[in-house]
């Protein structure tokens, strides 16, 4: 029977609701970014695809990418696809604090389904390292020509490294470790820490050994903060093993370089400095027995940037100031001929 409540018209009016609501739907529907996985040996290249769903006249995009500096080092992006305009993609590392960040605003961008770039890292120490999506110093944001914003579903990925063969020669720099993370590198022959100031730094409440087959080469940057945990060793045929030779958990000071085996490993302080703490000058004395001429003395922040730098020439002994420095602790690196060392000086 006829009810009067609900006229005839009303089944028009609910099919149009609901194209209604699907329409909605529809236009709210968000673009995916996603960091795939993969695994490779230490010491090889591994290459990760970062693939897109729903990009649609997409003009612009910037994010950070941020990984493990422990077990990767990064090596650069290729295949970029759906249309980018690689050569306007602005790319910036910062090794220290394992961050890349992407800028892009140039030609349009569309990707349905499938591949928008490749990451390819260098695999340095085993086990899983994260590869996530991040918004510092660069937050995420994808926008369209009009300009609109691109509502989009981020999805990280990982990395996972083994050793089940060991490298024959590793370098280890730019890398920072950080209270709870341990790790432990191996080579049959030379491992090479550091080169760069500052460039490898174990602080506090972190742990790291290196085992070489024949020589753990020990360069400038390397810093051991108090309370870290640095263990350097020469294989007698096992790797990653407890085995102890030569020990760095003090706040930073000297550590001798370039040496041919752990048993010529010492303790033997390269400089000492004074007055310490200072109001500003102070004098730096070099102990050290070898015949090179240049000593290069640097100084640094807390936060590793460089706020002092000099080379003495056939001089032990040198007068430094931090009179125009503010008050803190700063960290003081020496380098003569093979031999490097550090040490803390509080300016009051």
């Amino acid at each position: 029977m006829y009810n009067s409540r609900y006229p005839l018209s009303m089944k028009n009016i609910i099919h149009l609701l609901l194209f209604t609501l699907l329409f909605v739907q529809q236009g709210l529907s968000q673009a995916t970014l996603t960091i795939g996985s993969n695994s490779g040996l230490a010491g090889s290249a591994i290459s990760v695809n970062i693939t897109a769903t729903g990009i649609s006249d997409m003009q612009g995009f910037q994010f950070t990418v941020d990984y493990n500096t422990a077990r990767l080092s990064y090596t650069g992006c290729s295949a970029w696809s759906g249309g980018t305009n690689a050569s306007a993609v602005q790319i910036t590392h910062i090794p220290m604090q394992g961050k890349i960040t992407f800028v892009y605003n140039d030609a349009i961008i569309n990707i349905g389904s499938g591949l928008f770039f490749t990451m390819t890292f260098s695999a340095l120490g085993s086990g899983v390292a994260a590869i996530s999506w991040g918004d510092v110093p660069t937050s995420r944001e994808l926008s369209t020509s009009a300009p609109a914003i691109i509502p989009c579903n981020y999805a990280n990925g990982q990395i996972t490294v083994t050793s089940a063969t060991v490298p024959a020669n590793l370098n280890l720099a730019n890398i920072i470790f950080q209270n709870g993370q341990s790790q432990c590198y191996n080579a049959l022959q030379v491992i090479t820490v550091g080169g760069t100031e500052p460039s490898f730094l174990v602080q506090n409440g972190s742990s790291v050994t290196i085992i070489a087959g024949q020589k753990v080469r020990l360069l400038a940057g390397v810093t051991v903060y108090s309370g870290g945990y640095f263990h350097g060793s020469i294989s007698s045929g096992q790797y990653c093993t407890p085995v102890k030779s030569f020990e760095e958990t003090a706040s930073p000071h000297s550590v001798p370089l370039t040496n041919a085996s752990a048993a010529a490993v010492s303790q033997e302080v390269l400089f000492t400095i004074y007055p310490n703490p200072t109001t500003g000058k102070f004098t730096c004395e070099i102990h050290s027995g070898s015949t090179e001429p240049v000593v290069k003395l640097r100084v640094y922040g807390l936060l590793g940037n460089l706020v002092l730098e000099q080379d003495v020439v056939h001089s032990r002994m040198t007068e430094l100031s931090l009179d125009d420095k503010p008050a803190g602790l700063y960290i003081i690196t020496a380098r003569i001929g093979d031999q490097a060392g550090s040490a803390r000086i509080i300016k009051q």
